[in-house]
Formats: C-alpha cells, sequence, structure tokens
C-alpha cells in the first residue's frame, strides 16, 4: 500500500517538474530569444518600402509593405492570423451601409423635429410680439434717474471684478512661486541626482540596445542651383564623422534630383527591458522621487 502511495506521489512530483521546466523554457524563449527586424525604404518621387518583424525562427511574424497604401499581414507558425487589406474592406462596406442609414434617419428626424418645433413655438411667438409692444410703450414713461442707478451700477461691478480678477492673480503668482521653490529643492537634493543619474544611464542602455546593427543609407541629391547643392555637401561634411560609412551621399550639379535607398537592419531583447525596469522600480531614490513628484504643495 505504502509503496502504492509512494508511486502516485512520485508520478505527481515528475509531472510538476515536468510543467515547471516547460514554464522556465517558456520564459527563458520569450526573455533572451531577440526579436529581429528589418525595413527597406527607397524615395524616387514617392515612397515605396517594406519590413519585417519575426521572433524564434519566424513562428511569430508580421510583415508589412508600402506602395501608395500601407497593409501588413501577422501570422502564427505560418498561419495567417490578420490581414489588413481584407480588414479594410470589411470596414468600408460598413461604414458605407452605416453612413446610408444614418443619413436617411437624420433627415426623417429633422422633418419630425421641425414640425413640432413650428407647432410649439406659434403661441409664444405671439405672446413675445404682446410682450415687445408693451415694453416699447412703457420705455418711453421711464424716468432718467433709472437709466443713471444702471450706469453706476455697472460701474461698481466692473471695479469689483478688476479687484477680484488682480487678487486671484496674485494668489496664483504666489502658488506658483511657491511650487518652483519645492521643485527646485527637490532637484538639488543628493538622491535625486542619483535618481535621475540612474535614469539617464539605464535610458542609454535602452537606446544603445534598440540601436540598429546594420544601417546603410544611399542619397542621390541635386539642385538646379550650384551653391544650393554646395551649402548641403558642406552640410554634410560635418556630419560624415558621426555617420562614417553608413550614409552615402552623391551630389549632382546643375540636375534637380533626390533619390533615397534605406536598409535598417536589428534586434531586441526583451530580457534587457525587464533589466531596467526592475532596478528602476526597486531603487529607493527613483520611488522617493515619484512620491514627492506627487505630493501637492
Amino acid at each position: 500500500m505504502l509503496t502504492i502511495i509512494l508511486g502516485i506521489l512520485k508520478i505527481i512530483g515528475i509531472i510538476i517538474l515536468f510543467f515547471i521546466a516547460l514554464l522556465i523554457l517558456l520564459l527563458s524563449l520569450v526573455l533572451f530569444v531577440p526579436i529581429r527586424y528589418f525595413v527597406k525604404a527607397e524615395y524616387n518621387q514617392q515612397v515605396v518600402g517594406e519590413f519585417n518583424i519575426h521572433w524564434l525562427l519566424s513562428i511569430i511574424s508580421i510583415k508589412g509593405n508600402y506602395k501608395e497604401s500601407f497593409y501588413y499581414i501577422v501570422r502564427v507558425f505560418g498561419l495567417k492570423i490578420v490581414d489588413s487589406r481584407k480588414e479594410k474592406k470589411v470596414v468600408s462596406k460598413n461604414k458605407k451601409t452605416k453612413q446610408h442609414k444614418k443619413t436617411n434617419f437624420e433627415n426623417s428626424l429633422n422633418k419630425e423635429r421641425e414640425d413640432e418645433v413650428m407647432q410649439d413655438l406659434q403661441p409664444e411667438i405671439a405672446s413675445q410680439h404682446l410682450e415687445e409692444s408693451k415694453v416699447e410703450d412703457s420705455s418711453s414713461d421711464k424716468p432718467k434717474n433709472f437709466f443713471l442707478a444702471k450706469v453706476w451700477r455697472k460701474i461698481k461691478e466692473t471695479i469689483w471684478n478688476i479687484r477680484f480678477k488682480f487678487k486671484a492673480i496674485c494668489v496664483r503668482m504666489k502658488k506658483f512661486k511657491e511650487q518652483i521653490r519645492y521643485y527646485l529643492d527637490i532637484l538639488e537634493d543628493d538622491n535625486t541626482k542619483e535618481a535621475l543619474q540612474l535614469s539617464k544611464n539605464q535610458l542609454l542602455r535602452i537606446l544603445k540596445h534598440i540601436k540598429p546593427q546594420k544601417l546603410k543609407i544611399y542619397i542621390e541629391y541635386g539642385d538646379e542651383s550650384v551653391e544650393q547643392t554646395a551649402r548641403v555637401m558642406a552640410l554634410w561634411g560635418m556630419m560624415y564623422p558621426i555617420f562614417l560609412e553608413h550614409i552615402i551621399v552623391i551630389p549632382f550639379f546643375e540636375e534637380s534630383k533626390i533619390y533615397v535607398k534605406a536598409y535598417v537592419k536589428g534586434r531586441i531583447t526583451l530580457f534587457v527591458f525587464v533589466l531596467v525596469m526592475i532596478r528602476i522600480y526597486f531603487n529607493k531614490n527613483i520611488r522617493v522621487l515619484l512620491e514627492q513628484l506627487k505630493r501637492e504643495v
């Protein structure tokens, strides 16, 4: 009996270990297998381009193209999951039918509302004409003192409004000054400087990681004005040490021409982003800084 129980527990333990190992394997694949991408683009009076993003031997892939219109296709294990061209056709048909129904419904409603409003307003319009005639008759009997009192009341109201607005502006300026002083004190704190330095380093690490491994840009530029072409080439000469062999510019003098061809290829690993998020989230100085920024002054 005991051997049977131990055998059952052994099988359960093996199954649990198998699922744990499978979970670790899947997590490792997601974190450490990079997402690869490449982009090709060309400009010659119009933009043409294509891109491809795939992960783990193209188990998941996204391909797209642009030529007068943009479309993309998502595949999983080679099976087409999303096709934007089909979705656009369905959406356009639905929009046309909905718009047609909506216009017909709105036109019928507007006609009914106009009839109802005109019926309801007829007695009001008649009463309004009577009141206007009464006001015109009585306005000639009002004394001049009423007009002077009304003008004096308006002057007092405007003076009071000006004083109130001036006091409100002073209070806001004082509060704004206190806020500036509060945030300056935060920035001058040593813990804040350490938090900002850490954030800067982690941001630079992400930018370095997502930087393309291959970048090739070929440009042919020309202008009918030789001076304009010379200015552009002089500007490019100042930037050449930064880009070196990644960008090639060919000048054409006395000929108006712009042709660009680009190729970008790189990869992104999720583990780098997770590591950066962990370092930022568990940093004490950053958490204190966020609490100080949320606090109302």
